[in-house]
């Protein structure tokens, strides 16, 4: 008996413990543990919304569970700012201009109102802070509709004490004309005493004591004028004791000094082709500044002597005197003329001694413009001492050179020199479109020469996509009348596509047959018929059925509803059976 109770608590305890594991596996493995959580990625295009979505992956009999527990949308497209068009303010909204890469789709996209885009006016004290309590000042968003007001705390001025009104003042040291004087009395507010100055003179009156302020003791001395960093002034001084005071005025903020050139301060880089900036700063205070347009031109490397620079005699000692030569622009064809530095003899030419030429050599001797100093030279065979010519200035892809000819015997030559080559290749400068690009047809565009503006490099400018694609809906075929498939056409270059025609659908006569009237086609769409006589000849029915006016159309149609509704069957004249 005892073994048997034992069996039977042996398999209760069994069969629990198969049900709680059941429960647990149950709950641990379809209970959307962490483990098998996982976002799964729906890609959005231009057409649809994307989505993340966390969902629950266990997979139980070949089955995944599926289970949603987040879901996050993915706006269609991948539009992004492309700039503000206008700025969201604290009573309107503004407008982004978003460009999707996908289908080239630009939109102008409202964005929410800015509560923090205020335009304030300046700050108004409402209430002034004395010695011991802070004041008050607001300032208000002038945008109509926001009436927004913003206030702060006006910081306690521990300076600022108020005597009551009728108070007396008591005298602690008269003013004199040397020093100010002062006087005390009680704050009505923190009950502390406290002092204020009495200044040495005044032009407004007699002070307390001192000087007395008139013409016959004061004179007037420095006077300086108002600017946009100092007030105007007058400085007057006393006739008995030589102090002075000065009398200040408000400063003009209109007169500025831009003449001082070392605080000129210039963009780098700035040339004729490629204007850069000027920014001037006022002599009086450098935070006043004005900015012009700065354009130099570069006179670099190319130069043509028009005068050498020379000496003279004259009474008896030497006098040198400056050249002149000629600059050229290195971006454009702008010339100048220059000074070139006195202080070298100038001589003249060459002048050759007996038996000496070009072509056998020799001696020659020459001569400064002054007549002090005579120089003498030997030459080779085969050597132009003297000679005249032009120089041709290089371009980009051609070096310069000087064309010279011999002053004596007439003999032409070219000089390459290494200041006059050329650079070998252009100097990329702007691109200029020639032939814009369209939805239909690709464009062009060139590459010209910074410094000679030559172009040396073409593209082809890829055409655009149709962007601004509408659709206009078509309509369908009749028996006469063709139709015409939905129309997608390209607002912007007109061009039509996705687009077909439907034919006429034709008239599907139905021959009925009719002793004694003839034949009779109806077409069974659109119902035209045709009545056709023993003769052949084709016969008129003025029968309400046949008749294509619309009142008449409409009273047939509830004369052939109570027709049918009752079963009658009735027979037009021309032999069609109207139902």
């Amino acid at each position: 008996m005892k073994v048997k109770k034992l069996w039977a608590l042996l398999i209760c305890l069994m069969t629990a413990f198969v049900l709680f594991s059941f429960s647990a596996s149950a709950e641990g493995d379809c209970g959307h543990a962490q483990e098998y959580r996982e976002w799964k990625t729906t890609p959005n295009s231009c057409t649809a919304e994307g989505k993340y979505e966390l969902i629950c992956n266990y997979i139980e009999d070949g089955e995944v569970c599926g289970h949603i527990f987040e879901t996050e949308i993915i706006p269609a497209h991948n539009f992004r700012t492309i700039y503000v068009s206008k700025t969201a303010t604290c009573t309107e909204t503004g407008i982004d201009v978003v460009y999707c890469s996908w289908c080239n789709i630009v939109e102008n996209r409202i964005t929410e109102r800015n509560p923090e885009n205020h335009k304030f006016t300046d700050w108004t004290v409402t209430e002034a802070s004395t010695c011991i309590k802070e004041g008050t000042k607001e300032r208000k968003c002038t945008r109509d509709g926001c009436g927004y007001v913003e206030t702060a705390a006006v910081p306690i001025d521990a300076s600022a004490h108020i005597a009551a009104e009728g108070s007396e003042w008591k005298l602690i040291s008269e003013a004199t004309c040397y020093a100010e004087g002062s006087e005390e009395n009680t704050c009505k507010v923190c009950n502390k005493t406290f002092t204020r100055a009495i200044p040495v003179h005044s032009d407004y009156g007699v002070p307390s004591g001192g000087c007395d302020y008139n013409a016959d003791k004061y004179f007037r001395g420095e006077v300086k004028e108002g600017n946009c960093s100092q007030a105007e002034s007058v400085k007057y001084t006393c006739r008995d004791c030589g102090s002075a005071f000065t009398v200040k005025g408000e400063k003009d903020y209109t007169k500025h000094d831009f003449t001082d050139e070392s605080r000129w301060i210039y963009t780098e880089g700035a040339s004729c082709k490629h204007p850069g900036k000027l920014i001037k700063q006022c002599k009086n205070n450098r935070n006043h500044t004005v900015e012009e347009t700065y354009a130099p031109h570069i006179f670099e490397g190319y130069e043509y002597v028009i005068t050498e620079p020379g000496c003279r005699s004259e009474g008896g000692q030497t006098v040198f005197t400056p050249g002149e030569k000629v600059v050229k622009c290195i971006y454009c064809d702008e010339f100048d003329t220059v000074e070139i530095p006195a202080g070298a003899h100038s001589f003249g030419d060459w002048v050759h001694t007996q038996g000496s030429t070009c072509t056998s050599g020799g001696t020659a001797t020459r001569t400064c413009t002054c007549g002090a100093v005579t120089e003498t030279t030997d030459f080779e065979p085969y050597t132009h001492l003297n000679y005249s010519g032009y120089m041709m200035a290089p371009t980009c892809t051609e070096s310069g050179y000087e064309h010279v000819q011999c002053k004596q015997c007439n003999t032409q030559f070219y000089v390459f020199p290494e200041n006059l080559a050329a650079k070998g290749e252009h100097t990329p400068g702007k691109w200029v479109v020639t032939k814009a690009e369209s939805c239909t047809e690709s464009g062009e565009r060139e590459l010209h020469c910074d410094i000679c503006d030559a172009v040396y490099k073409k593209e082809v400018i890829p055409q655009r996509l149709h962007s601004n694609i509408t659709l206009k809906e078509g309509f369908d075929a009749t028996c006469e009348q063709s139709g015409i498939t939905d129309l997608f056409y390209c607002s912007t270059c007109a061009t039509v596509y996705e687009q077909e025609v439907i034919p006429a659908l034709g008239h599907n006569f139905v021959d009925q047959f009719t002793p004694g009237e003839g034949a009779v086609k109806i077409c069974d769409r659109c119902f035209e018929y045709e009545i056709v006589g023993d003769a052949g000849d084709k016969v008129t029915c003025d029968c309400l059925c046949h008749n294509s006016n619309g009142l008449a159309k409409f009273v047939w149609k509830i004369v052939s509803f109570f027709l049918k509704l009752f079963g009658s069957s009735a027979e037009c004249k021309c032999g069609v059976v109207h139902f």
